[in-house]
C-alpha cells in the first residue's frame, strides 16, 4: 500500500494570497503604464485586457484557480470530518453544495482568464458574474456552516463580517456596473475612462466594489488557516488486481 501524508496545510493560503494579490497587481501596473488604462481605479480584469499584460494575467489567475480550489477541497474535508463526528446531515449537504459552488467559481474564473474583456467581452463579463455570484454564495453557506458547527467564535465574526461585506459588494458591482454601461457614451473602452465621461462615477463605484470583493475572497479563505494548522492530509492508495480499488483521500485532525 503506497501511502503519502501532508503536513503544513496552512502554508497554502499564504501561497494562493501571493498568487493572486501578484496576479492582479502586475497586470494592472503594466497597463498603467503603458497608458492602456487610467489611474481611475479600473476593473480587476481591464488590467489584463490587452496583451502582453493579458498573458501574464492569464497565467496567474489560472494558478489562483488551482489554488483557491485545492483550499476550498481541504476545507470540505476538514467539514466532513468534523460533521461525521457531530452526525449533523445538514451540514454535510451544505458542505457538499459550497464545494459544487467554490468548483464552479474556479472554472469560470479561468474562463475569465483565457477570455480578455477586450477582446471577447460578452464571454468574459458572463464569466466574471458567474465568478463573483459563486464566490459570495460559497462564503455564505460556509459562514453558515461555522455558525452551527463547534469552533472558534471570532473566526466565525470574522468570516460573518467578510460575508457580509462580500455580499453588499457583489449588490454595488451589479446596480452601479449596469448604471455605467448604460449612462457610457464614449467611444472608447471603459478602462480608459476619466472624470468627464458620462457613466465614470458609476463604473468607479463598481470597479473599487470588485477590488474589496476580490479583497475579502483572500482573507475568507485565510481564515480556513488556524483550521489547517491543526489538520494533515493522508492519501492512501491500495492497488487490489482483482477488485480495482480506487484510491482513499482522508483529512486527519491533527
Amino acid at each position: 500500500m503506497a501511502q503519502h501524508s501532508w503536513q503544513h496545510l496552512d502554508r497554502l493560503p499564504y501561497i494562493f494570497g501571493v498568487v493572486f494579490i501578484t496576479g492582479i497587481l502586475l497586470p494592472v501596473t503594466i497597463a498603467l503604464i503603458c497608458e492602456r488604462v487610467t489611474p481611475y481605479v479600473p476593473y480587476i480584469s481591464e488590467g489584463g485586457g490587452n496583451f502582453p499584460e493579458a498573458g501574464i494575467f492569464g497565467i496567474f489567475i489560472v494558478i489562483s484557480s488551482y489554488l483557491s480550489l485545492n483550499i476550498m477541497f481541504l476545507r470540505y474535508l476538514v467539514v466532513e470530518e468534523m460533521a461525521a463526528k457531530v452526525g449533523n446531515g445538514l451540514d454535510v449537504f451544505l458542505n457538499k453544495v459550497s464545494f459544487i459552488l467554490g468548483f464552479l467559481s474556479t472554472f469560470a474564473l479561468i474562463v475569465v482568464a483565457c477570455f480578455p474583456t477586450a477582446t471577447v467581452t460578452q464571454v468574459h463579463n458572463t464569466a466574471a458574474g458567474i465568478v463573483c455570484t459563486c464566490i459570495v454564495l460559497y462564503m455564505n453557506f460556509h459562514s453558515w456552516i461555522s455558525l452551527r458547527m463547534p469552533s472558534n467564535k471570532k473566526v466565525e465574526n470574522i468570516r460573518l463580517t467578510i460575508t457580509l461585506c462580500s455580499s453588499l459588494a457583489i449588490v454595488i458591482i451589479a446596480i452601479f456596473g449596469v448604471l455605467g454601461s448604460s449612462q457610457w457614451t464614449a467611444e472608447y473602452w471603459a478602462g480608459s475612462k476619466t472624470p468627464k465621461d458620462d457613466g465614470f462615477v458609476s463604473y468607479l463605484v463598481s470597479a473599487s466594489a470588485e477590488w474589496i470583493l476580490a479583497v475579502m475572497f483572500f482573507l475568507y479563505l485565510a481564515t480556513y488557516i488556524p483550521e489547517f494548522k491543526n489538520s494533515s492530509l493522508e492519501l492512501k492508495l491500495k492497488l487490489n488486481i482483482e477488485n480495482r480499488s480506487t484510491p482513499r483521500i482522508t483529512v486527519v485532525k491533527a
